[in-house]
């Protein structure tokens, strides 16, 4: 007898998709095949994923001719794969075209864009954390999001190795991250306040590593401090780098939710958005930091590219000395613990 199998659908950003795989992995735990439709440059951090059967990564770059030809491609290898249900985690017109088509089953959220393809809909609880709200599509056990929930590719650990030793990071000591970036704009804070939290870890003689992608290398630079990995690591090698590190600090950002999701400690810096929304990196070793007393925030569920207000306040205002503040103990500057055993980077 064949297993079922699930056609997730989820294009949207680094953070969703880390956010979107507890209810593959609770699909799975109930011995159901997955197959997952991702957003193009995100399959690499699937394909580790032991619960994850097939990954179609779609591009979703270009105007509308390539669009349609793309749409082509990703429906003729949905109709490969003989899915029994398809679920719509992205809540877009094009994922409610892509699970019409996958099987008769169709689950998705209630208001999405896309709810015309379902047959089933999920009222959208926008105060439910998200990974929570995802489960709700197949009414999921929360065992799913035990952490840590994300897989190590096989040789991420060696690769992360080499890479350390070229880069001067002793892996025998802790060491903090700061990811900077995000795709957008007024979802970062400021180079100068991120280069004042830099130094006070260099100051008190801590590791102190910057990363992100490629397309943030300028940002690295105005920081101007810390060991900069910036656009060096792919997704399995972050994955490891955060495994290994004491904590985190950066914006409302896919960073952030990576590593939550291996259980490192996350300080996440928000200014247009807000945690209420459900977007916060999930476990008790979360801590959130924002400016008070803004009227005109949060302004946005998800972040623009302007501040609709053009001051940007909710990020220009906040200071190092407040986002210093609101670190765990644990992992201020001068006090970075020891790696708990089974956690730390080999050396």
């Amino acid at each position: 007898m064949s297993r079922s199998r699930a056609l997730i659908v989820q294009t949207g950003y680094l953070g969703d998709l880390v956010l979107t795989l507890p209810l593959a992995r609770a699909l799975a735990a109930e011995g159901v095949a997955i197959d997952l439709v991702v957003r193009r440059g995100l399959g690499a951090l699937v394909q580790p994923q032991s619960y994850v059967d097939g990954i179609y990564e779609l591009d979703k770059r270009g105007g509308w001719l390539r669009r349609r030809s793309e749409d082509r491609a990703c429906l003729r290898w949905i109709a490969s794969r003989g899915a029994t249900l398809a679920i719509a985690a992205h809540r877009s017109f094009r994922s409610g075209k892509f699970v019409r088509a996958a099987a008769v089953e169709r689950v998705g959220f209630a208001g999405s864009a896309g709810r015309w393809g379902l047959t089933r809909r999920v009222a959208y609880v926008e105060t439910q954390p998200a990974a929570e709200r995802f489960l709700s599509l197949v009414d999921g056990s929360k065992a799913a999001l035990e952490l840590p929930w994300l897989e190590l590719q096989a040789d991420a650990q060696e690769r992360w190795r080499r890479l350390a030793q070229e880069r001067g990071v002793d892996l025998a000591r802790p060491y903090m991250t700061i990811a900077p970036g995000s795709v957008w704009a007024t979802k970062r804070w400021t180079a100068e306040g991120f280069r004042q939290v830099a130094e006070r870890y260099i100051d008190a003689g801590e590791q102190l590593l910057l990363i992100g992608s490629d397309a943030e290398r300028k940002l690295a630079s105005e920081i101007g401090c810390g060991i900069d990995l910036v656009g060096q690591t792919d997704l399995p090698l972050l994955v490891e780098l955060l495994r290994g590190a004491s904590g985190l600090i950066g914006n409302d950002s896919g960073a952030g939710h990576v590593a939550a999701a291996v259980g490192t400690a996350v300080t996440t810096i928000f200014g247009p958005t807000d945690p209420r929304y459900g977007f916060a990196p999930v476990g008790t070793q979360h801590r959130a930091v924002a400016l008070s007393g803004l009227d005109c925030r949060p302004c946005s569920r998800h972040g623009s590219q302007r501040c609709p207000l053009k001051h940007h306040a909710c990020m220009n205002d906040l200071s190092a000395t407040q986002v210093l503040d609101a670190l765990s103990p644990d992992v201020a500057p001068g006090k970075l613990r020891a790696h708990a055993l089974g956690r730390s980077s080999p050396a």
